[in-house]
Order: C-alpha cells, then structure tokens, then sequence
C-alpha cells in the first residue's frame, strides 16, 4: 500500500523517499502502476488497454522532458562558444538605466563570465548579459578608407573618360594593321 506522494517524491511504506529529485522516474511510475493493479478492486479490475495508454503518455512525457534538457544543454553551450569567441573584439552593448533611457556601451571585450545559467560579457569592467550585446567588430581587420573626392580627382576621372570614349578606341583600331 502507498502511503502517499511527498513533493513529487514517491513514498515506500517505510516513510522513505524512493527519489531523491522532484521527478518521478519510469521506476517510479511502475512502482506505482504495480500497486494500483495489487490494491485494485478484483470484480472491478483496470482495463489492459488504459495501463498501456497510461505507459505510453509516461514514456512520451520522458522523452520530451530528455529532449528538452539536451536542446538547453546544446544552447548553453553554443551560448558560451559564442561568448568565448567574443573575447578581444571591439562591441557596442545597450543597456537601459534606471529612468528608462536607453545607453550604448562601446568597448573591448574583456572576458566571459558562464557561472551562470547564462552567459555574460565582461566590458570596461562591468558584466554584461549576452543577450546586451548589438554589434561586434573584430579590431584586427582593418576596414579600407575611402579616398575623399575632391576636384583634382573629379578633373582626373573625366580625363580618363575622354580617352576611353568609345569614337577614340575605333578610330585607333581602324588606324592598326592587323594582318589578317
């Protein structure tokens, strides 16, 4: 006989906790599914049919509760590459100050912090979460200037233009031999 289910816990006769998390495992529901089938009303008896409707759900209930802590293990982790990969590169972080005006923070990536359940960034000695962060620039690629436009090079361009007229290059190829 069960004598009763203490903080989803499942509790022996003996008064003792068969888990020591707040899950029930499929043990747990066998446990149980075999003291219902012992204590069970013998000119009343429990269909086979919902037993087997009853594993089922439990078992699909399982999976999904595995599938859900490998995707979060898997973000966690893409999370902390990610943040790793972030360390040393120039960032521009938002924020929102206690009057609800919204701050940039421009910066280099000092360090990461993954104690947490989730991950943050270290900037001008202040943590940051990841989830802050707007635009990363990588300080080592260099980014090509454009040259400023002035009226020597405008002049320079429209003589390149002259020559390059399509007139002047028939009236050159016309003056060639070629041979044929």
């Amino acid at each position: 006989m069960i004598d009763g289910i203490q903080a989803y816990g499942i509790t022996t006769p003996s008064g003792s906790a068969t888990s020591g998390s707040n899950q029930l495992s499929m043990n747990d529901f066998l446990s149980l599914m075999v003291a219902q089938l012992s204590n069970q009303d013998m000119y009343n008896t429990v269909d086979d049919a919902q037993f087997m409707t009853q594993m089922a759900q439990f078992s699909m209930t399982q999976a999904m509760t595995d599938l859900s802590k490998i995707t979060t293990a898997a973000y966690q982790i893409s999370t902390a590459a990610y943040s790793v990969n972030l360390i040393g590169k120039e960032a521009t972080i938002i924020e929102t100050n206690s009057e609800g005006a919204t701050l940039f923070q421009k910066g280099t990536i000092e360090g990461v912090n993954l104690l947490r359940d989730s991950a943050e960034v270290i900037m001008n000695g202040r943590t940051y979460p990841i989830t802050s962060v707007v635009s990363v620039r990588d300080p080592k690629i260099q980014t090509p200037e454009v040259p400023e436009v002035t009226e020597a090079a405008v002049e320079e361009i429209a003589e390149v233009e002259e020559i390059t007229e399509p007139e002047a290059i028939t009236e050159a190829e016309e003056g060639e031999d070629t041979g044929v």
